[in-house]
């Protein structure tokens, strides 16, 4: 699937305008022409016109309501079918054909403007014989249309200046799995009947993620705690943060999301509960009944019920543990004081979702930390106490929630998902090449080079991504004018900072030194240029990384230059033999 910016599928001018129809009554109400027959529309740029319309079929009507349920549940804006179309906001019509004048070829679905002097409303048109039986492709064109009047635009549209890589080819690239807003056929044969990861983002830009619901503020003494807890598959050790993309992560890790239970109350005992878990759905794929596992405590299981369109998942469970008369083979043990695992849901995180999520430098994803939340049916979940009846035998008090006041605390560590990065980076001015002049009283280091030196030269390479790099090492790559044939890496494990409760903290970064045997191959008059590149680094599961711009700028002298000031003169020969004089010679003379 490519991934679409989202200015690439917003049409402004047609999300203001129903933008402007929301504020109207906080709603977008839509009516579906159910009936068929003869009618009249506005039908906006065509003019006003009866079109002979056709009925909609019932499945079509209840995809059609399953489409704005979703949209209600994802969109900080309510979507309502209306049952006539008087102040309606969107109008849709199954139709014999669609005529758009001089245009050639075969029409499938418009979305049509209208404006008056006192309302203005959007009219959308499908041509369903043109679409000879498919009902994938019929409904794919009506999310298609309902699209337009939402906001968005062709990813070949170039009205406003923006297209999907400058392509104004219907026919090219895009296809229907990236967008339902494409033309060409989707990869896959099946047409698609609900909006991509492409589509959500541009249009949760348009009309703002809605919050999840919250619970009712409880007033009084919480009597039960519910609480959450995330774990990696086969891991004891609770996330409080969690590299979600990126380097070494697997897309399709299972993670477990663990629901507890108490009392807050000494003498109460939690004999049955009805929980409802809602979660952000557009974070998961999709969760199965396979998914959730009831516990040992409250196995008795009468109802489970999973809406993955809301994120929103209800366990009702209990505990016969005394039905075995005078034995302990009963089933569960109820649930006091002591929290005791509920239930727990495997989860599987939409890689494609969160890639389109902004990250920030740290590499946290621009989105609050994932947390979930609790809530208990106080009619349904049952309490109970033992006490004395006088009879000699057991007895025990049954109470409702309800009846001890709904008290309810949640308790839950909230996880910050972030992209692992391993990112090496130069500091300093990066590698620098010289050579040390020994000889004469002006000795010092100058940036000229010669032919065929090898040449050392130190840099200091710093972990700033978020988490560890291992067996740290370098891979040659071409320079025009220089090799490298040697390097040494002193710590080849470099810690890095972290997230800590939310916050990335920079202070346990760790870097390493590596210096590099570089031999000189231009000719002189040549520029020696270590910022074109010498070197790749990189660490397990990383990029490869050499910091473009950084190292120095070196001119090859002549063979001949001794004193290396960049010409070859009559004191080269005095440099000669001022170097000659400064050999130390351990045994024979210097032959002449």
């Amino acid at each position: 699937m490519w991934s679409i910016q989202p200015e690439n599928l917003i049409d402004q001018p047609a999300a203001d305008l129903s933008l402007y129809l929301y504020s109207l009554d906080q709603s977008i109400d839509i009516y579906l022409h159910s009936t068929g027959g003869d009618i009249d529309i506005g039908g906006g740029s065509l003019g006003s016109q009866v079109i002979s319309s056709l009925p909609i079929p019932l499945d079509d009507h209840e995809f059609i309501e399953s489409v704005l349920g979703v949209l209600t549940a994802r969109l900080n804006a309510d979507f309502v079918l209306s049952a006539d179309r008087n102040g309606t906001d969107i109008d849709v019509y199954y139709n014999q054909a669609i005529d758009l004048g001089d245009q050639a070829g075969v029409t499938l679905g418009v979305a049509l403007p209208n404006f008056t002097e006192t309302e203005a409303w959007w009219e959308l048109l499908l041509a369903e014989p043109a679409f000879q039986g498919d009902q994938r492709y019929l409904r794919y064109a009506f999310l298609h249309e309902l699209g337009h009047a939402l906001g968005l635009e062709h990813p070949f549209e170039d009205r406003d200046g923006d297209t999907v890589n400058g392509i104004t080819d219907p026919a090219l690239r895009v296809c229907a799995e990236d967008t339902v807003m494409a033309y060409r056929l989707p990869l896959e044969g099946a047409w698609p009947q609900v909006y991509s990861v492409n589509d959500w983002a541009a249009l949760e830009q348009i009309w703002g993620v809605r919050a999840l619901e919250q619970p009712p503020v409880v007033e009084s003494q919480p009597v039960v705690q519910l609480g959450y807890r995330l774990f990696a598959e086969n891991s004891t050790q609770e996330l409080a943060q969690l590299a979600v993309l990126g380097d070494s992560v697997d897309p399709d890790a299972v993670y477990t999301l663990e629901l507890q239970a108490s009392t807050l109350i000494e003498d109460l005992t939690l004999e049955s509960a009805d929980v409802v878990l809602r979660f952000d759905a557009t974070l998961f794929r999709d969760v199965q009944a396979s998914d959730l596992r009831i516990g040992q405590v409250l196995p008795v299981a009468n109802a489970v019920q999973i809406d993955n369109a809301l994120g929103q998942i209800r366990i009702a469970a209990a505990a016969l543990a005394d039905l075995s008369v005078g034995a302990s083979t009963g089933l569960g043990s109820a649930v006091g004081l002591e929290p005791a695992v509920l239930a727990s849901v495997a989860l599987r995180f939409d890689a494609d979702y969160l890639a389109a999520i902004p990250q920030a430098p740290d590499g946290g994803l621009s989105r609050p930390a994932l947390g979930f939340e609790l809530a208990l049916n106080d009619q349904e979940t049952v309490l109970s106490r033992s006490f004395d009846d006088g009879s000699g035998q057991r007895n025990r008090e049954i109470l409702g929630l309800a009846q001890l006041g709904g008290g309810l605390s949640v308790d839950g560590q909230d996880v910050t998902l972030y992209e692992a990065r391993i990112n090496l980076e130069q500091q300093g001015d990066g590698m620098v090449l010289g050579t040390q002049r020994v000889i004469g009283a002006d000795a010092s280091f100058t940036n000229l080079v010669r032919s065929q030196d090898v040449l050392q030269a130190t840099s200091e390479w710093l972990n700033v991504g978020n988490i560890t790099a291992n067996n740290v090492r370098v891979t040659s790559v071409t320079n025009a004018n220089a090799a490298l044939i040697d390097y040494q890496v002193v710590d080849q494990e470099l810690a890095s900072g972290s997230f800590v409760n939310g916050s990335f903290v920079e202070d346990g970064r760790e870097s390493t030194e590596i210096t590099a045997s570089i031999r000189i191959l231009g000719q002189a008059g040549q520029v020696v240029t270590l910022s074109d590149g010498l070197f790749f680094v990189e660490a397990d599961g990383s990029n490869w990384f050499h910091n473009p711009g950084k190292g120095s700028k070196n001119l090859i002298t002549y063979q001949g230059d001794l004193n290396y000031d960049g010409r070859v003169s009559m004191k080269d020969l005095a440099y000669l033999n001022a170097g000659a004089a400064r050999q130390v010679l351990d045994d024979a003379p210097a032959k002449q």
